[in-house]
């Protein structure tokens, strides 16, 4: 690589964008992918050497795991015990104060990095109840243990396989395509439903250069809502 610093988008670059990305066909082609989730790597230069690890991990499996991940594995294979388990997340629970705790999502990510699809259908049960509390002292605790998990189901769901990944295995790929139909999403809402939805899109930042296509169609959706009647949408859209 030449040692020039020319910042912005280049051929050398596209690459490493969402816009040139072609989804691999096989197993051994998503392994293979080169991942480089710095995302400084290749804005202004290139290094000389890069270290970035394969898109291929270790998950245990029924049959095929150490008898202290066996542990784990047996307790959140019981759908009573995950009940159980949500119940006294809920319970634990400043009144004051109910924040989303990052030390819970990351056990809910590791459980869904390391075991994949194997504890999810339990899972899903269980949101479905805690998004659905009929309870007004229980809707704020169970709406945050809620998004915890669905935000580790998120995370974790990136080291899952190409056949786990249903044909279309880069990471993140699914959820910032999502976020790419709230965009243009002219459906009327009311003000929490919309400043829910901006701040949805403003986790796109992580991703910085890297989704050029993105990027303009927010700016051009953008334009048309900086005079919008609410104020909280537009100080959403200005961040």
């Amino acid at each position: 690589m030449r040692d020039e610093c020319n910042p912005g988008d280049r051929n050398d670059n596209f690459w490493v964008t969402i816009d040139g990305y072609k989804p691999p066909e096989t197993q051994t082609e998503w392994e293979q992918m080169c991942f480089l989730d710095k995302t400084f790597h290749g804005y202004y230069t290139w290094p000389k050497v890069i270290k970035y690890p394969m898109n291929k991990r270790a998950r245990y499996t029924q049959n095929d795991m150490p008898e202290q991940v066996a542990i784990i594995y047996n307790r959140f294979i019981d759908k009573n015990f995950i009940i159980q388990s949500t119940k006294l997340m809920i319970s634990d629970e400043n009144t004051d104060e109910i924040m989303f705790i990052y030390v819970r999502f990351t056990m809910f990510k590791c459980l869904f990095r390391n075991f994949g699809l194997a504890f999810v259908d339990n899972f899903m049960e269980q949101l479905y109840v805690l998004i659905h509390e009929k309870t007004h002292e229980k809707q704020e605790g169970s709406h945050r243990v809620a998004a915890e998990i669905v935000a580790g189901m998120i995370r974790g769901s990136k080291y899952w396989t190409l056949e786990m990944e249903h044909g279309d295995p880069r990471r993140m790929y699914r959820l910032i395509d999502f976020i790419r139909t709230l965009i243009n999403n002219q459906i009327s809402s009311n003000t929490f439903n919309e400043t829910s939805r901006w701040s949805l899109i403003q986790t796109l930042k992580m991703f910085q250069w890297r989704i050029p296509s993105i990027w303009c169609t927010i700016y051009e959706h953008a334009k048309e809502l900086l005079d919008h009647s609410f104020k909280p949408v537009r100080e959403h859209i200005a961040e």
